[in-house]
């Protein structure tokens, strides 16, 4: 029976050092000891977690979280595939775009992001980020209303699905979120380029 070679990146002992010395000071940095560091071996459902961490970034397949990581709450997580990359914008000239059609008053929100891609309105945390960061430049018009970030669908720690949106409270645009399913009300508008 053929052995499986061993990893070219583990063969070495100095490497394999360095290796157990980097997550050895994260963990004590965040206030963990030995034990913590010995969970490593005995709880798989851990090490699996550390190794999708590891293999994740390689392809670093959520600008959302690179970019805008800090905007998403703990526990939280961005749903694979539901993630778009940053818009090129400027924020001073997006304008205000109605989702709702017609005599609608609310749509689901499997719809509203449909619409979204169909007129350009799809942003993302990383788009939200950089509208929350230059919000003097923001029209107006949006006020009163909110903008859904329909590009990313998050999940929550019981499961739930969710969005992101930005509303106008006390003066100043605010980062909050929604339920995917519920209904998206006529006060909201996609933020979209001219």
């Amino acid at each position: 029976m053929a052995r499986k070679p061993k990893s070219e990146f583990l063969s070495g002992a100095g490497t394999a050092y360095e290796i157990l010395k980097a997550i050895s000071d994260a963990v004590r940095g965040k206030g963990g000891d030995d034990d913590d560091l010995r969970r490593l071996l005995s709880d798989k459902d851990l090490a699996r977690e550390v190794a999708s961490v590891i293999v994740g970034r390689r392809g670093e397949q959520f600008p959302s979280l690179r970019l805008a990581g800090e905007l998403i709450p703990d526990g939280w997580e961005i749903v694979p595939g539901e993630d778009v990359a940053p818009s090129n914008f400027d924020v001073a000239k997006l304008r205000p775009r109605p989702f709702l059609k017609g005599g609608e008053t609310s749509c689901g929100g499997d719809e509203m992001r449909r619409r979204a891609v169909g007129v350009g309105g799809n942003l993302g945390l990383a788009d939200g980020k950089r509208i929350l960061a230059e919000q003097e430049k923001l029209s107006v018009e949006f006020q009163g209303s909110y903008i859904p970030l329909p590009g990313n669908v998050l999940r929550g720690p019981h499961g739930d699905l969710y969005v992101a949106y930005l509303r106008f409270v006390g003066g100043r645009w605010i980062l909050s979120f929604n339920w995917l399913d519920n209904d998206w009300g006529g006060d909201g508008l996609f933020a979209c380029s001219e």
